[in-house]
């Protein structure tokens, strides 16, 4: 009997495994090779956003390599929804929304959220660590870190999965714009929630303020109700689900048109994003 749970309880540590004992076996030269052929853009990028950030280099790589790991976190979650599909909320969608466009953009909704809630535990989980985040500039920076770590696998998984098919035009094609316009689309996404994660984390005195001048934001007071939080603190919380949801928005937003092949509006939608990035990057305290 002993013998049978201990075989059972082997045969699901495999199956949980699975995936990983097969890319080492068989893939992990490959991926190299792809990661080696996009890590120069990703190196680019990195120097643009942190050549004059008086940080640790020891911290940025540690952002960024934690970043690196929510990607394949996601295919794992997707690999466990195989497995499990009464948790697949893809599958919950396609089963339970039968009009094609609501479909889609619920879909887009859902892998955008997935996607930034990953990038944003990676931030929140450090600065609880090592007090990373003091100063709202900081805040923007280290959040488009964690995203260049996504984008930098994304990439690979993409260069992976279709370099072997794809023509030499075609592949040239989606690696520029991959590391132009997809990198710098996730450094957006991320940096908008990073900048309200730090308007939350330097709240005390925006709450002082609005004390004064009698404004309260009821947001606010409701989710420190529920929560049985102080007013600073339910502000904070209000912020990050407010950069949260934009994010994820405009995640979705640039998705969506990254799907129907509008590659113009794509393209202004980023400039415009980068923009606005640099704009809040030019307010930091």
């Amino acid at each position: 009997m002993g013998g049978s749970v201990d075989n059972s309880v082997l045969q699901t540590v495999l199956t949980l495994a699975q995936p990983f004992i097969e890319f080492i076996k068989y893939q992990l030269p490959k991926a190299g090779l792809y990661a080696l052929i996009a890590s120069p853009a990703i190196i680019v990028w990195l120097f643009l956003a942190f050549s004059k950030t008086e940080k640790s280099r020891k911290v940025l790589l540690l952002v960024f390599g934690l970043g690196c790991l929510t990607a394949p976190f996601l295919l794992y979650v997707q690999y466990l929804w195989d497995l499990f599909p009464q948790f697949n909320l893809s599958y919950f969608i396609e089963s339970n929304i039968t009009s094609p466009n609501k479909q889609f953009i619920a879909m887009f909704i859902l892998f955008a959220a997935m996607e930034e809630i990953v990038k944003m535990y990676v931030i929140r989980k450090i600065d609880e660590k090592t007090l990373l985040i003091d100063t709202l500039g900081n805040a923007i920076r280290y959040s488009t870190a964690s995203a260049l770590g996504f984008s930098f696998v994304e990439n690979v998984y993409y260069l992976y999965q279709f370099g072997p098919t794809a023509s030499t035009g075609d592949l040239i094609t989606m690696y520029f714009f991959r590391s132009i316009f997809t990198t710098c689309a996730h450094m957006i996404f991320s940096g908008i929630f990073g900048y309200h994660y730090g308007i939350g984390k330097f709240s005390i005195d925006i709450t002082k303020q609005q004390t004064i001048s009698g404004e309260r934001s009821k947001i606010s007071g409701i989710i420190g109700k529920i929560f049985n939080l102080p007013t600073s603190q339910a502000y904070q919380q209000k912020m990050i689900l407010k950069g949260l949801f934009l994010a994820v928005s405009i995640h979705a937003t640039y998705n969506y048109l990254l799907q129907f092949n509008l590659i113009i509006p794509v393209v202004i939608f980023v400039i415009l994003g980068y923009l606005y990035l640099r704009y809040l990057l030019s307010r930091k305290a």
